[in-house]
């Protein structure tokens, strides 16, 4: 009996999600419907409506987001598809989220903000052409728009980038004291490594020159002994008596 209610109940769950899931898509799909009429902002409302936790509402956002662009409420166009673009898992639909953020940065004149959506969406899909023409676009419009700052901001701009030439600077002779102390150290690593090979080949030398000299030394005195030995064999032949003498 339990097991029936559990899975009565598990049936009655499981038709309420479809009954919800095809709420949410028939929303979906008035939305379209307006959005096609040019009612933007009542298509907007209907998008957002939709259950956050449906699987639906990642495309209702975007929807919604693309309707407020329409209807010129770009600030909150901007802040769905801020939201919407990191909630996308595939790389498409984050190209597409992007992309359409850049548009809307761009038209309030947020250059640079523009600048790194449009960025953001050709990491997702290098190949979108409209994305890299965009892109290109904005970057034009940022520079011109820095080209044309106050010379007070032009002066300050001039200081900033003094400084950081004189800390690249700064930073450049340090490396270059590391590099020659690192030089020097290698240097007397090398000058003390030659010292010891070369007292070690002196040590080789002189051991072979003792070597050598006793050799010779052992050699006289070999020449020597054989000369005693052949003097006594010469004086034996002629049989004369080896005078000894005596002991003190």
């Amino acid at each position: 009996m339990e097991k029936k209610t559990l899975a009565l109940i598990a049936w009655f769950g499981c038709a309420i999600s479809i009954a919800f899931a095809q709420q949410d898509k028939k929303t979906l799909v008035d939305g379209n419907k307006l959005y096609s009429d040019s009612a933007f902002m009542k298509a907007s409302e209907l998008y957002q409506s939709v259950d956050a936790n449906s699987e639906y509402k990642g495309r209702a956002n975007f929807n919604a987001a693309n309707a407020l662009y329409r209807a010129d409420s770009l600030e909150k166009s901007i802040e769905l598809l801020q939201n919407q673009a990191q909630l996308f898992s595939d790389n498409a639909e984050k190209a597409k989220s992007y992309h359409n953020l850049g548009n809307a940065y761009l038209k309030t004149g947020k250059l640079q903000e523009a600048v790194d959506a449009f960025k953001e969406a050709l990491k997702n899909n290098p190949s979108d052409d409209d994305t890299r023409y965009n892109y290109t676009k904005a970057k034009k419009l940022l520079q011109q728009q820095k080209q044309e700052e106050k010379p007070e901001d032009k002066k300050d701009d001039k200081k900033e980038e003094n400084k950081e030439q004189e800390e690249q600077q700064e930073n450049e002779k340090q490396d270059e004291k590391q590099e020659e102390d690192k030089g020097q150290d290698e240097k007397k690593e090398q000058e003390e490594q030659q010292q010891q090979e070369q007292e070690q080949q002196q040590k080789q030398q002189q051991a072979a020159a003792s070597k050598k000299q006793a050799e010779q030394m052992l050699n006289a005195l070999n020449q020597e002994e054989k000369g005693i030995q052949k003097k006594v064999k010469k004086q034996q032949g002629k049989g004369e008596k080896i005078k000894i003498e005596k002991d003190w």
